[in-house]
């Protein structure tokens, strides 16, 4: 859905486009303030199918396109991505990297702010190939929304506790007649 041409917008760009242009925008707002761009640490999770012949499935849902680095060494997202965006595997991967992270900064002593987590997406928490009804071959939304559920409710408790800032940017065009 996000890089399908039907869901382009009247300029003829499509939610990748925007998604790329988002996390530009994204760079250049903490770019202009000096603590931020040179302490600011920045991971991407992508999660959406992909080949990948080393995956029993033959395709990987989640990866992480860009490992934590400080922002003058951010760059671009990849635009490899070919299916379905399990958004709840993909937070809770971008969850795990984040607790990887702090535990790191506490190992060593380093101090950290209350840690962000910005999710860009169009919204639509596909299933992957793998949950098909056998008989029909329709889409089983199930599962994911189960998943997608259990990551909210874990989202929200972090934030309750002042454990997690979220940010949600809905990438989606004028014409969306579902958002």
């Amino acid at each position: 859905s996000m890089k399908d041409a039907k869901f382009s917008d009247e300029y003829g760009y499509t939610r990748m486009d925007r998604l790329r242009e988002g996390i530009s925008q994204f760079y250049n707002e903490l770019s202009k303030d000096d603590t931020l761009s040179d302490s600011v640490e920045i991971s991407i999770v992508a999660f959406a199918e992909r080949p990948d012949p080393n995956s029993e499935t033959g395709f990987i849902q989640t990866w992480v396109e860009q490992e934590f680095t400080t922002l003058p060494y951010c760059q671009a997202i990849n635009d490899n991505a070919h299916g379905s965006g399990d958004t709840p595997a993909g937070v809770e991967l971008g969850l795990s990297l984040l607790e990887k992270e702090k535990q790191f900064l506490k190992d060593n002593r380093k101090r950290y702010n209350q840690p962000w987590i910005v999710i860009m997406s169009d919204g639509r928490a596909t299933p992957s190939r793998l949950s098909r009804n056998p008989y029909t071959n329709e889409k089983d939304f199930s599962d994911i929304d189960y998943r997608l559920s259990q990551v909210q409710s874990r989202v929200k408790a972090l934030q309750a506790n002042k454990k997690l800032t979220v940010i949600s940017v809905l990438i989606s065009e004028k014409n969306d007649g579902q958002y």
